[in-house]
């Protein structure tokens, strides 16, 4: 172990990594970028952050992880926020009964490790090593641990849902879970829980990739973000207006209204443009919509026309798990009836409060 007090500045020209004259050079820098001197030296060329790091565990007597040997332990990853990870670029490698270990290129980060014993109710033992590789572990493990199980998860449940009501999908991702359901008639139905971490562009990714057309809101927080997913896999040329559309894959027509709100609201309707086959649509706001134009979903049509053109699907509670899931029901809980043709508005009101006694 060296000496503490000694200047990093110091130990970098004893180390043969800089000459004074680099010293030199970064100490009148340091004020003016407003770093710190290792940090000036890397981002002046005269020095790598590894290098840095490497001297500060000599320094301060702690060890220097090589970030790409590090075996990951995901369960111990898992524990803590992704959020809090990245930005302090700390890696968690491994849980004793005593104490957490980690890797980090701030030593000094009191704050953080304050609040990782707080989380496991141990002491923290620290190690450091390099920032930038530390975040792209990190990235790396959060984004191909989330997708292959969110496209296996959206593979079967498509499959699933097609020729039934359910007509949306759900998706709720938090720092690190994603939450998946499906909606239509009235019914909510959660899929499962993923337990990793997904960025908004690998939930349109998915999608994408699985080659499915589909609109989509957005709903935001400060914790969360919530997908409503409207799959389009119907082109229809000619439709009947104003129409009720129930069921997986949503007709999409040259010139596509449709409104997924109970309220007359003409803001909250939903518009897009003719299809490119597997491009996400944003959902925009769209005003001016004549109502008898435009293209409901069972929970969301509008009163007053003599007939509706109905293509959808009605739901029956399975009565072998009461709606919980099971091998008869696919897991989904219900039945699915389909129902085309034309009817009135109390007709479907009819139809749909069937399912409400059913339930």
């Amino acid at each position: 172990m060296v000496d503490k007090h000694i200047k990093l500045g110091t130990l970098l020209v004893q180390y043969g990594l800089i000459s004074e004259e680099d010293l030199d050079d970064g100490l009148k820098l340091q004020k003016l970028m407003g770093l710190r001197l290792g940090e000036t030296l890397v981002k002046i060329g005269k020095l790598t952050e590894e290098n840095v790091q490497w001297v500060l565990s000599k320094q301060y007597d702690i060890p220097f992880i090589i970030i790409e040997h590090v075996n990951l332990d995901k369960d111990l990853i898992m524990k803590l926020p992704k959020n809090f990870l990245l930005e302090n670029r700390i890696l968690p490698l491994f849980e004793t009964d005593e104490e957490v270990s980690i890797v980090t290129e701030d030593i000094l980060n009191y704050t953080a490790f304050s609040f990782i014993e707080g989380v496991f109710n141990k002491k923290v033992s620290i190690s450091i090593g390099e920032g930038k590789k530390i975040e792209e572990v990190l990235n790396r493990f959060f984004n191909q641990d989330a997708m292959p199980s969110l496209l296996s998860v959206l593979e079967v449940l498509v499959k699933k849902i097609k020729d039934t009501f359910f007509y949306r999908i759900d998706i709720v991702i938090s720092n690190y879970m994603c939450e998946i359901s499906v909606y239509g008639c009235g019914i909510l139905k959660k899929i499962t829980t993923i337990n990793s971490s997904l960025k908004k562009e690998d939930v349109l990714r998915t999608f994408d990739l699985l080659k499915i057309p589909f609109l989509y809101e957005i709903h935001e927080n400060y914790s969360k973000v919530i997908f409503c997913i409207y799959p389009i896999s119907t082109f229809v040329s000619e439709l009947q207006y104003p129409s009720i559309i129930g069921g997986y894959g949503l007709a999409m027509t040259n010139f596509l209204v449709f409104s997924d709100t109970r309220s007359s609201d003409i803001s909250n309707l939903i518009y897009s443009e003719e299809p490119v086959y597997g491009y996400p649509y944003l959902a925009l706001k769209k005003r001016n919509i004549q109502y008898d134009k435009v293209i409901y979903t069972p929970d969301s049509f509008q009163g007053g026309f003599y007939k509706f053109f109905v293509k959808m699907f009605l739901p029956r509670k399975c009565n072998f798990c009461k709606s919980v899931g099971c091998s008869e029901c696919d897991e989904l809980g219900y039945f699915s009836e389909r129902l085309e043709g034309l009817y009135t508005d109390q007709e479907i009101r009819d139809f749909l409060s069937m399912r409400g006694n059913n339930e």
